[in-house]
């Protein structure tokens, strides 16, 4: 890989390696870490949280984003940083799961989209701003919304019933959708929906059967063939294949 070093990229880069020397002695200031390694030690996982204070000040836009996606970055930093006037600064808050509640709310409700989308997928979303964005933003928003693993069950019931089967999908696909919920889904129409319940874990075998009744068995193969379904899944869809049950009310 060639170019310059993204969030996310460092340790990637450098597997097993030790981060960065850090700075020792007094109080680090933005001044004093310039031309030190900063977009360095701004990625570093064991950077100390007055370190990540002064950085999210730096006047390089790389360092900055690179604060704003360190785990180890305090909030009142994060804070600052979402109100950046960079997309690409806001975008990496908005996905922090460090972010203050009150910060990433606001993010939620970002003049651009794709900040708005970076929100969504964040865990520590408070859920009355999943609810609006479910309501209010575009399919591919909504989608994000639907797979974030803190969507209120209820949110996911209604969002199960959703006109588009990218949205179905990812409700098919969450972990905390109800099992009633799975067993419907295991009905859609939308093979893409089907192959989500087959590998969610929380599908109950009795979804699975209905997999396997809808689809047949060159179906059942296909969802079998796939390295995400795996294990006790995989075990349960094989015997709904060998031993079929009576027809499910739809």
């Amino acid at each position: 890989m060639t170019g310059p070093v993204t969030p996310g990229q460092y340790h990637r880069r450098r597997p097993g390696l030790p981060g960065p020397s850090l700075p020792s002695g007094g109080e680090p200031t933005a001044s004093g870490l310039a031309g030190r390694g900063g977009l360095e030690l701004a990625c570093s996982e064991e950077a100390p949280a007055s370190l990540l204070r002064a950085l999210a000040a730096d006047p390089r836009l790389e360092v900055r984003v690179a604060v704003a996606a360190n785990l180890n970055t305090p909030a009142d930093a994060l804070g600052e940083l979402a109100r950046a006037p960079e997309t690409s600064v806001r975008a990496e808050v908005a996905t922090n799961p460090a972010c203050p509640p009150d910060a990433l709310a606001r993010l939620a409700a970002d003049p651009n989209e794709h900040v708005r989308a970076r929100a969504a997928t964040n865990a520590s979303l408070p859920p009355a701003c999943l609810e609006r964005m479910a309501r209010t933003e575009r399919v591919w928003v909504v989608a994000k919304v639907a797979a974030n693993p803190a969507c209120p069950e209820g949110l996911l019931e209604a969002l199960a019933r959703a006109e588009s089967g990218r949205v179905r999908a990812e409700v098919a696909g969450n972990w905390r959708t109800p099992s009633a919920v799975l067993m419907a889904l295991a009905g859609d129409c939308d093979q893409r929906v089907r192959r989500k319940v087959a590998t969610n874990p929380s599908a109950g075998v009795e979804s699975l059967r209905r997999l396997a009744r809808i689809g047949g068995e060159e179906a059942v193969a296909e969802l079998l063939g796939s390295s995400a379904l795996a294990g006790p899944l995989a075990e349960a869809l094989q015997a709904a294949v060998r031993s079929p049950v009576p027809p499910l009310a739809d």
